[in-house]
């Protein structure tokens, strides 16, 4: 069994999607962005204080290329995972690449004022409506899947069961 990485913009859904799919399908569900913390014993934020965001993105990566270890587990990446572009085709080699396509005033709705967020702290809304748009065209070029993320959580996970039926 082939994992399923999730991808998309802070706040689409990708943590709460991801353990309710991985509970209902009784998959092993993790968390990039906790394990990268659980591996470094530092923050999210820590890191990015420390070695910017060149140096969170080559532990990011690092962290990725670990998940090959497991087999069938549902992986929830962080939402800039796709700024080293070549971490979807490492995704969509070790599984599928899953993204959750929200809009991102619903995105931003849930994000404002998240200080374990560095990208939200230091951009405007207008800023983060930009890297969004930036962000969404790669999602989309590299996902092996769009889903739309709209609706409960047991909407879409119904809607990402289906679609990895159809999938294959």
């Amino acid at each position: 069994m082939s994992n399923l990485y999730l991808c998309g913009f802070m706040g689409c859904g990708k943590t709460t999607i991801g353990q309710a799919f991985a509970k209902k399908q009784g998959r092993k569900y993790l968390d990039l962005d906790r394990l990268i913390v659980q591996r470094q014993g530092r923050t999210i934020p820590e890191i990015f204080a420390q070695e910017g965001e060149e140096g969170f993105r080559a532990i990011e990566q690092q962290t990725l290329l670990s998940t090959q270890e497991y087999k069938g587990a549902v992986i929830s990446t962080g939402g800039g995972i796709l700024t080293k572009r070549e971490n979807g085709g490492i995704c969509n080699r070790l599984g599928v690449l899953v993204f959750l396509d929200l809009p991102f005033e619903d995105c931003y709705q849930r994000i404002q004022g998240d200080t374990n967020r560095p990208l939200v702290m230091q951009n405007t809304e207008e800023q983060l409506q930009a890297l969004f748009d930036r962000r969404r065209t790669v999602y989309l070029e590299e996902s092996g899947l769009v889903l739309d993320a709209k609706g409960s959580v047991q909407q879409i996970v119904a809607r990402l069961e289906q679609a990895l039926k159809h999938h294959g």
